[in-house]
């Protein structure tokens, strides 16, 4: 796993605020290494992914976010994902 998705999806702190800004300067090329992140994350972690797809602000995070707020298994980390697809005026279409 990338070290800067190891730091998101540990413990909160000032090394969370680097590691999202890094991978979102990455852009939509974050988006597959912060996927894999929900693998190993707890509903904290699971979250602070959400929120950093969101940020990325492209379409071609709908289908990862959709898939969480459809399918996780924690209702917190469900709520985050369809804030974040209204948020990002997501129509709902896959």
């Amino acid at each position: 796993m990338n070290r800067e998705v190891e730091i998101l999806i540990g413990e909160p702190g000032p090394a969370v605020k680097e590691a999202e800004r890094r991978l979102l300067e990455r852009g939509i090329g974050s988006i597959a290494i912060l996927e894999t992140g929900l693998y190993q994350a707890d509903a904290m972690g699971r979250i602070r992914i959400v929120k950093t797809l969101a940020k990325l602000d492209s379409e071609e995070v709908l289908p990862v976010i959709r898939h969480i707020a459809a399918r996780d298994d924690d209702p917190l980390v469900r709520e985050t994902a369809a804030a974040a697809l209204v948020k990002l005026g997501d129509s709902g279409s896959p």
